[in-house]
């Protein structure tokens, strides 16, 4: 197979964390991670589709994100020694999943963001059905990421046969996590 990258367009935010800038209150950032999180999903949709579900639903969840984080009060938490984020977040909204994960492979294999991702939260859709988000894979070379799951989220709902059945291809669909962990080897979720 050959693939030729046209009129593709991937959006990238990169949200950076907020640093104090005197000296005493400079330790009090020592934390800070210098790799980011990406956030990501496509914005494109199946030929035919009304793309309500898959994936308007997902970018409409980035977006209210990037409005929740922007919309904090930044100097309260650097006056207060708490870093207004621990990381760089990179929200991408990219373009082409639909088309063979197109999007998220020309981003792993050609922006210099991912030598610095430290993790992936992909946000995907199930479908147009009604239900709990479900995170049905995620690394397992990274068991803190599911405590980390566990603690965050009130209702957790997952299930080691959820990955057993995507991964066998029971399911005939993919998702832009397959080009972070197979091609760039990051580690993350993979959240429908």
């Amino acid at each position: 197979i050959t693939n030729a990258y046209t009129n593709i367009s991937n959006i990238i935010l990169r949200l950076e964390p907020l640093v104090a800038t005197n000296d005493t209150a400079t330790s009090a950032f020592a934390f800070v991670c210098p790799k980011s999180i990406v956030v990501n999903s496509h914005y494109d949709t199946a030929p035919g589709s009304p793309g309500a579900s898959d994936a308007l639903a997902p970018i409409a969840v980035m977006l209210e994100l990037v409005r929740l984080i922007l919309y904090t009060n930044r100097q309260y938490y650097v006056a207060h020694g708490t870093p207004w984020l621990r990381a760089p977040l990179v929200f991408l909204f990219n373009g082409a999943e639909e088309a063979i994960l197109l999007g998220s492979h020309a981003f792993v294999s050609g922006h210099p963001t991912i030598n610095s991702t430290a993790m992936l939260l992909n946000l995907e859709s199930a479908g147009a059905g009604i239900g709990p988000e479900l995170l049905f894979r995620y690394d397992t070379r990274s068991p803190w990421l599911m405590k980390l799951y566990a603690d965050a989220v009130p209702h957790p709902h997952t299930g080691s046969y959820v990955q057993d059945i995507f991964e066998r291809n029971l399911i005939p669909a993919e998702t832009d996590y397959r080009m972070f962990s197979e091609t760039a080897g990051v580690t993350g979720v993979d959240l429908a």
